[in-house]
């Protein structure tokens, strides 16, 4: 019987040794650590959601509504009221844009995941593979923890956690407080019409209506 050379055997357990690393990376845990890579950061991150494309154009649709036909109807009025009534619409559509850029702009990630040190309670998710908060979850979309996670908002493409709780909040207060008074205007508008309320047209913006 022939013994087989040292070079021969150290060529067997490189392909050995090879078979173990490709059998390695065949496991789950590589899926894992290459969605890794595909961490969305925020809001502005790929892949883009058609609800907030669509909630961006519905914001740009009523307040061109607003300023080309609402604020110059003559069934606005008094003056005062019109004014009023005006300023505080494009406050709430300011503050909108404003808390729901932060919103979009601050990355909830779990704190405890991106630092080296792990401080106070934490639990070990399976998914980002390191310690987080015990109050954190695991966002599938997003593929990371989210720091006292409440949900993932498919309007702003993100995830609401304990980074951007308050700018979201502060989002939808001013998101109702715009559309109550674009449905209020609109129905003032509306009543008025139909029940020929002539006191409130001012004089000479009359001609293209007819109440009564």
């Amino acid at each position: 019987m022939s013994k087989s050379s040292p070079l021969h055997n150290s060529s067997a357990f490189k392909s050995t040794d090879s078979a173990r690393e490709c059998s390695h990376t065949s496991q789950p845990g590589s899926a894992i650590n290459s969605a890794r890579l595909i961490r969305r950061k925020n809001g502005f991150s790929m892949p883009r959601n058609k609800l907030q494309t669509s909630a961006l154009a519905l914001l740009a649709m009523l307040l061109l509504v607003y300023i080309g036909i609402l604020s110059y109807n003559p069934l606005f009025n008094p003056f005062p009221l019109r004014l009023c009534v005006t300023l505080f619409y494009f406050l709430c559509f300011g503050l909108t844009i404003y808390n729901g850029y932060y919103v979009c702009a601050i990355d909830p990630i779990d704190s405890i995941s991106t630092s080296v040190l792990t401080t106070g309670k934490s639990k070990y998710c399976y998914h980002c593979q390191t310690n987080v908060h015990v109050k954190s979850m695991h966002c599938r979309i997003c593929m990371k923890c989210v720091e006292v996670f409440d949900h993932h908002c498919q309007w702003l493409n993100t995830c609401i956690g304990a980074k951007n709780y308050f700018y979201f909040i502060k989002t939808v207060i001013a998101l109702a407080f715009f559309c109550i008074t674009h449905v209020a205007v609109t129905l003032l508008i509306i009543v008025r019409y139909y029940t020929g309320d002539k006191e409130h047209i001012m004089p000479g913006n009359n001609d293209w209506i007819q109440i009564g």
